[in-house]
């Protein structure tokens, strides 16, 4: 049996990651978002980056930086956001020019602010609508998808157990 356009396409796959909190990042680090209805938190963690010795922080919070701002177009945030990367240290104007430069493809606009007393890069994106999430989700994500999505998924479900089974009952 063909796939469905959702698995053709990958767009399921695509779905899942835009929603996720944890984003992992090809040599071994990982981006967890964490958005609040007041603030958007970022954290960069190392969780085993392979990078080169002496140099391995700044080559993951580069590596972040420009996912960073692919993740806040995909997911549509917006408003005041901070970013706790790696041991940030003497590369802070290095990591804030990367970042700056990474979000300047954003259609909207970006301000990075740069480094806060605390070590966090401070950052704002103007709002242009619902966020990804807010689309897809309740109004209150604790509370669960929305009716319809959750009609699409299990649509989604019954075809892919149909293929798995053919002639069979559902």
């Amino acid at each position: 049996m063909a796939a469905t356009p959702f698995e053709a396409l990958g767009i399921d796959a695509a779905i899942e990651e835009a929603l996720a909190p944890r984003i992992v990042l090809p040599n071994g680090g990982e981006i967890l978002f964490e958005p609040g209805e007041t603030l958007t938190a970022i954290d960069v963690n190392s969780r085993g980056f392979a990078g080169k010795p002496g140099s391995a922080a700044i080559e993951l919070n580069l590596a972040a930086a420009s996912e960073i701002a692919r993740q806040l177009r995909l997911r549509a945030l917006s408003g005041a956001i901070v970013v706790d990367f790696v041991r940030v240290g003497a590369e802070a104007p290095k990591l804030v020019a990367a970042l700056r430069k990474a979000a300047s493809a954003d259609p909207s606009r970006v301000d990075v602010l740069g480094l806060s007393p605390l070590g966090l890069v401070e950052l704002t994106r103007k709002r242009s609508g619902k966020s990804l999430a807010e689309r897809l989700l309740a109004p209150r994500p604790e509370t669960g998808p929305r009716p319809d999505a959750i009609a699409l998924k299990a649509l989604r479900a019954a075809i892919a157990a149909a293929r798995a089974r053919p002639g069979r009952a559902i």
